[in-house]
């Protein structure tokens, strides 16, 4: 009985008497026992193949073009160029979306491991539980033998660590070499490095972020599919999890239409992006800041079900996180009340700066870390329009308000030039964000932000 079928390669394994060869003809993957030595030599990983057997003889011939094997693909789930909000932003990112779409998919089918990597806050949650829930719903059609692994786990830091990147090529046990989604992190220069190292060992790498980057963007040349709006133009209006969710939806997943809301209202979103989403009315605030909560209490149990039980069944955590919040508002008036005596306050023309070291301060067992300090002070705290900085155990987090013409990433450009040797780290928003340097350097950083701010 004859076989004829169009294949791609993903992957070769030599075990010394035995040659294997895996390969995926748009539905299925097949291991193949090859014991022609000149012939498993000749094929070559990730290319496709036109492969033949009569009964007798096996023979592949190359295809020279990607098309016929995307046909293939694309027949199992069609891209929607439309997406659910209209915004000019995601006009501006079509074609890598399109992109996105077909290298997340192609790899599913092909089975290849998924390690979902993501920021650990609302927004980072939201991104990656959504695709946890919807890759493992996909991967049914495609893993009939259960093999292929998807997992979800934070990154700790501020941005993609080259120790992030050691871990997720290590637990990697398969023959062929993992799909690795970096969300809501990934596109500054700190995450250059690790996204280096995953390429040494062939990975596939998938980019969804948010945050501001200066310059060029050397991530984008290396990665295999990149989606943030700064890269066309853009600005971090849309945050993660909206642009994770958008991308969901042209994969044809349908049950998450409540998620994006969520993440929206915790990143700060332009109200009418959150209104278009919000399918809880009053309620949004509670969810957001409920999910918000309860990340920070879930740091040390990265894969807990109960973030992928909430984005399904959101409704039945309405009363848990009534009750959470309600004690967390307590709490909040005790650290108010205790932050008060530490604040340093200097006024400049129509703002004041504000200035607070937290190392000795910081109440963590109450679920208020540095960077929510800053938000607090700057929310609730000031009479005035402020510059919030807090001393944390990660170097300085900044909180701007909206009205003040400062952005935090061109200040730390600048400085960087001017400090070399200062070792500086972070990045975020121009309004949020977060940086480390060497500590001889934090009287430098402080006088010269001072100086900036009497010419606004």
């Amino acid at each position: 009985m004859g076989i004829s079928m169009k294949v791609k390669v993903i992957s070769k394994f030599d075990l010394e008497k035995i040659k294997l060869i895996k390969f995926c003809d748009g539905n299925k993957n097949f291991d193949l026992i090859c014991r022609n030595n000149n012939l498993f030599n000749e094929i070559k990983l990730e290319e496709f193949y036109d492969i033949k057997y009569d009964g007798r003889n096996l023979s592949f011939a190359k295809i020279t073009s990607f098309l016929e094997y995307n046909k293939i693909i694309n027949k199992n789930i069609k891209y929607n160029e439309h997406f659910v909000l209209k915004h000019e932003h995601l006009n501006l990112l079509q074609k890598r979306f399109e992109t996105f779409f077909n290298v997340v998919l192609t790899n599913l089918i092909e089975g290849r491991n998924i390690f979902i990597k993501h920021d650990n806050d609302c927004d980072g949650f939201s991104s990656g539980v959504q695709f946890e829930i919807v890759l493992n719903s996909l991967k049914k059609k495609y893993d009939e033998s259960n093999s292929q692994k998807i997992t979800r786990s934070l990154m700790m830091d501020p941005y993609y660590t080259i120790e992030d990147a050691f871990f997720d090529v290590s637990k990697n046990n398969r023959f062929c070499n993992p799909l690795v989604l970096v969300l809501d992190h990934g596109s500054s220069e700190q995450d250059l490095l690790a996204i280096k190292y995953l390429k040494q060992f062939n990975c596939i790498i998938g980019v969804i972020d948010h945050h501001c980057f200066i310059g060029e963007n050397e991530v984008d040349k290396i990665v295999d599919c990149h989606i943030n709006p700064y890269l066309e133009g853009g600005d971090s209006s849309l945050c993660t999890g909206v642009l994770t969710y958008e991308l969901i939806k042209k994969m044809g997943y349908n049950k998450l239409d409540h998620v994006p809301a969520i993440p929206a209202m915790a990143d700060k979103c332009p109200a009418e992006i959150i209104n278009f989403y919000n399918t809880f009315g009053d309620d949004l605030e509670i969810y957001s800041k409920g999910v918000d909560y309860f990340t920070y209490l879930t740091r040390s149990n990265t894969n807990s079900i109960f973030f992928n039980d909430f984005f399904i069944k959101p409704k039945k955590y309405l009363t848990i996180f009534k009750m959470v919040l309600d004690e967390q508002n307590k709490k909040k008036l005790f650290v108010k009340e205790k932050l008060k005596s530490y604040i340093k306050e200097e006024e400049f023309n129509n703002f004041n700066f504000v200035y607070l070291n937290t190392l000795n301060i910081m109440p963590k067992k109450l679920g208020f870390g540095a960077s929510k300090i800053a938000s607090l002070i700057r929310d609730e705290m000031t009479s005035k329009k402020s510059i919030v900085v807090c001393k944390g155990a990660n170097g300085f987090t900044f909180r701007v308000s909206e009205e003040i013409n400062f952005s935090i990433n061109e200040f730390f450009e600048q400085i960087k030039l001017k400090f070399p040797n200062g070792f500086f780290m972070g990045g975020g928003h121009p309004k949020a964000g977060t940086y480390s340097f060497s500590e001889n350097f934090e009287d430098d950083i402080l006088n010269e932000l001072r100086k900036q701010l009497k010419s606004i």
